[in-house]
């Protein structure tokens, strides 16, 4: 595979701004597809978008929703990135592909669990599996990685569990170092 030069980070957020962050000095080109300017529960945005997205080397999609509205949670969190990933997938050509789910993949229920973390626990699993399943269709020259960071601080969590220069930096490794790992789990420390 060449060299990363044009990065794109689809969903931004606070995770999305701290791989720019990061990314800033590495890369050529660091772009962010947020919601003020794309809307990932959006067909038409989606496919729209897919054709500018196949300009960049690595795409790392960051989109990500946390709330009681089930819903939304579920095009946010698994409709919408399984869509684009799968675009991508079909027209793409050697590009790392990179989703950010959730360590609640793993660990989806429990007794009391509240029916919104249930959902978005399953909503991430849905993408990991997903994620997986086009890895082992075998269709494609593009390297698919899923990460499922831990809890880490941010509007989100409201400020609990990891540091997220610790997330952003194993995200901006898993593009420099692509491999068709499926899912790598990122331990708060």
């Amino acid at each position: 595979m060449k060299q990363v030069t044009t990065l794109a980070i689809v969903g931004g957020g606070e995770l999305g701004n701290m791989i720019q962050h990061h990314a800033q000095d590495r890369y050529d080109t660091i772009d962010i597809i947020c919601h003020n300017n794309f809307d990932i529960t959006d067909r038409i945005q989606c496919d729209n978008i897919v054709p500018k997205l196949t300009k960049y080397d690595a795409v790392i999609i960051t989109a990500g929703s946390y709330s009681e509205d089930i819903w939304s949670m579920a095009l946010i969190n698994t409709v919408g990135p399984c869509y684009l990933i799968a675009k991508l997938n079909e027209v793409s050509v050697n590009q790392r592909i990179i989703a950010v789910s959730s360590h609640g993949a793993t660990w989806t229920s429990w007794p009391g669990i509240p029916t919104f973390k249930l959902s978005y626990n399953i909503n991430k699993l849905a993408l990991t599996e997903f994620c997986k399943g086009l890895v082992q269709q075998g269709t494609g020259t593009n390297k698919i990685t899923v990460i499922e960071p831990g809890k880490f601080k941010s509007k989100m969590s409201k400020g609990l569990g990891a540091d997220i220069n610790n997330i952003a930096q194993q995200v901006l490794e898993i593009v420099n170092s692509p491999v068709h790992v499926v899912h790598v789990i990122v331990k708060n420390l």
